[in-house]
């Protein structure tokens, strides 16, 4: 059994990003019921070197799928308001990116696996032999470093968060 590009790398990536929206959604809840202004929560961080809660959303966007699942479907992407003040405002920007991900052509994608992939990143221009080595050695890894981040910075500030809530639906049987 083979599985597709599109199979290995994007549906993981959404589901991913679906599980996000689910902790940002808890954590809206928790700073309403809490009296913790949105945008105070948005600007936390692990650290002090690290990115806030709201660059590591915004990085999600930009590294998932604007420099790299896009990038490689030659889908453009739709036009986003990346400098959010509520959780409302991120979810927009996680919705738009889902709503762009839905837009790229399995078949299309599984052709780009093996091109080269050249890509504007923050930090300079990056070339890849391969799509499939953006996707595995760039893109995925950091889709999930900054939804990981994004639950850690919740969870360090008091949101009721548990492994559930970032897994989401897993399709397993589980015998005892």
């Amino acid at each position: 059994m083979t599985i597709s590009f599109y199979d290995a790398t994007i549906k993981p990536m959404k589901k991913a990003i679906k599980n996000l929206r689910k902790v940002l959604h808890i954590g809206a809840k928790h700073a309403q019921e809490n009296g913790i202004e949105e945008e105070t929560l948005l600007q936390k961080k692990l650290f002090e070197d690290m990115f806030d809660l709201r660059t590591q959303i915004f990085a999600v966007q930009l590294l998932s799928a604007h420099q790299g699942a896009l990038c490689i479907a030659g889908v453009t992407p739709s036009p986003t308001n990346a400098q959010f003040n509520t959780f409302a405002g991120a979810d927009a920007l996680l919705e738009t990116l889902l709503s762009d991900l839905d837009k790229i052509d399995p078949e299309a994608y599984q052709s780009k696996m093996l091109e080269p992939v050249t890509c504007n990143l923050p930090i300079g221009i990056a070339h890849f032999e391969t799509a499939l080595e953006h996707m595995q050695q760039w893109v995925i890894p950091h889709t999930y470093f900054h939804v990981t981040t994004a639950y850690n910075i919740l969870r360090h500030n008091g949101v009721p968060l548990g492994k559930s809530d970032y897994l989401g639906a897993v399709n397993m049987r589980l015998e005892k």
